[in-house]
Formats: C-alpha cells, sequence, structure tokens
C-alpha cells in the first residue's frame, strides 16, 4: 500500500498543502500500530483513543521540531505534543483538520474502530451537525 512506513506504524501519507493565504508546506500522517511498543501508544492508550498515529510539520509553518501525536476519541481528534504545551498558529490548525480528515478517509480501511468512528463524524457534519 505505501511505499514507505515507518516503524510503529501501520500508514504514512505526506501532502502538500496550500492554505487560503497562499502559504504552502507539507504535512506527513502516520497511523499508529497498536502492538508497537512507544510511547506515542502507551498515551493512547492511557487517552483510550480509538486510534492513533503522528503528525509532522515538514515545511512551510511554523511547528514543533518533533512529531505530534494525535488521537481519535470518539469523533474528536486530538493533537499534542508529548510533555510540551504546542502553540499553533489558526493558519496551520485549519490546514491539520483539513488534512487529518484526508488522511483517516484514506486509511479508514485499515483500522476499524476508525473506519467506525470516522465515518459516524463524517454523515453527522453532512447533516449540518
Amino acid at each position: 500500500m505505501d511505499e514507505y512506513v515507518p516503524d510503529g506504524a501501520t500508514a504514512y501519507r505526506e501532502y502538500r498543502v496550500v492554505t487560503a493565504g497562499g502559504r504552502d508546506g507539507s504535512i506527513a500522517f502516520t497511523l499508529g500500530d497498536w502492538s508497537a511498543d512507544s510511547a506515542p501508544a502507551r498515551y493512547a492508550e492511557h487517552r483510550r483513543a480509538d486510534a492513533y498515529g503522528l503528525v509532522s510539520v515538514l515545511h512551510g509553518f511554523k511547528a514543533p521540531e518533533y512529531p505530534m501525536v494525535w488521537t481519535l476519541e470518539g469523533s474528536n481528534v486530538a493533537i499534542a505534543a508529548l510533555g510540551k504545551p504546542i502553540a499553533v498558529d489558526e493558519e496551520l490548525e485549519l490546514v491539520l483538520a483539513r488534512t487529518i480528515d484526508i488522511f483517516l478517509r484514506e486509511v479508514d480501511s485499515l483500522e476499524p474502530a476508525l473506519k467506525q468512528r470516522w465515518n459516524f463524524r463524517a454523515a453527522g457534519r453532512k447533516n449540518g451537525s
């Protein structure tokens, strides 16, 4: 499926993004492997997440130097830097939200809980909620 999948992940995608203001950059996402013995997996288990992975802002935006962890908790996606508070500007926040939506739709067949939860959320949005 993916040409490159890092250790501790079951999927990897990289996206070129362009903001409404014309700023461009790239962002990469992984879908975490629950069997991995890693800090992100333990963090996701602690939060009782349905799915998790890493997100890296590769270039184009001011962001943490190291990958951040994303978790899907019910129909909500949270992004955190392990051990450190993060601050992202509004433009990057919008890009992350738009891009993780694309990523989750592309990889939902790899994680049964992801498909059930994420499709429910997407269906809710179509109905205006």
